[in-house]
């Protein structure tokens, strides 16, 4: 009877643990961001126009001649809006963008051009590489500093793409071009591909990307498929540095 209870505790301890982790925020990263901006976060509006964007830490960006449009889903740049931050100093070794509606022309900017993300018809440029949007309406893009180089993750497929992110920023411009944003979110060093995977997560669990396989890149357990429950729980194993399908380590 007390192993039958004890095998009981056990299952449901475990379904609890993995009906959790399909939740987590970016708090599950091993790294806290240095910078986060929400769309339905921080935001200061006169007549539905953005005038101040305050991120998760207290960083302020401030609106140049006009700002985007604050709608219920994202914050709309028209080409003309644009919102610019200063700040003492910020590393960047990867950094994530979400956006909702294909974008033309420049998305994010700084003065040394280290971290300069753009768009057009032809989908995603940064350091001469561009990635074709999807058609779904909505784009991920991850641009992070590893070990063996830099790489372009768009909406789970990985290129690896030329330049280094390693670097310190005092300025950021989100804007001039036409983009519905969501979020923008820095860390201060290179993610491991455990984080990049829990990062992808996170979006896809927030704003429902299931059918965009966000993971698609990754190996799991052969004996389960991406769509299953599973996939949240998981172990870095350290000779593929890839997520594996575990039920022994879960990360909330």
């Amino acid at each position: 009877m007390k192993k039958i209870f004890a095998f009981l505790m056990v299952l449901s301890i475990s379904i609890f643990a993995l009906s959790s982790f399909t939740h987590a925020l970016p708090n599950s990263v091993s790294q806290a961001p240095n910078l986060w901006l929400r769309y339905d976060s921080g935001l200061f509006t006169s007549a539905g126009e953005v005038s101040g964007w305050n991120d998760s830490n207290g960083i302020n960006f401030v609106r140049g001649a006009t700002g985007p449009l604050n709608t219920s889903t994202n914050l709309f740049f028209d080409g003309s809006d644009s919102l610019s931050g200063s700040f003492p100093s910020l590393n960047v070794g990867s950094y994530a963008v979400f956006v909702d509606s294909l974008a033309t022309g420049n998305i994010l900017s700084t003065s040394d051009s280290s971290i300069d993300l753009s768009g057009s018809s032809s989908g995603y440029s940064y350091g001469g590489v561009t990635v074709t949007s999807n058609t779904l309406g909505y784009d991920l893009i991850v641009i992070n500093q590893e070990s063996t180089g830099l790489y372009l993750y768009h909406n789970g497929s990985r290129s690896a793409i030329s330049g280094s992110l390693s670097t310190s920023i005092n300025s950021l411009s989100i804007g001039g071009g036409e983009f519905g944003l969501k979020e923008v979110i820095t860390y201060p060093a290179g993610l491991s591909t455990c984080d990049v995977f829990k990062l992808q997560r996170y979006f896809d669990s927030r704003y429902g990307l299931s059918n965009t396989r966000l993971y698609n890149s990754y190996a799991y357990s052969s004996s389960h498929s991406v769509n299953e429950g599973v996939i949240g729980i998981h172990s870095c194993d350290s000779s593929l540095n890839s997520p594996q399908a575990q039920s022994d380590e879960v990360t909330v």
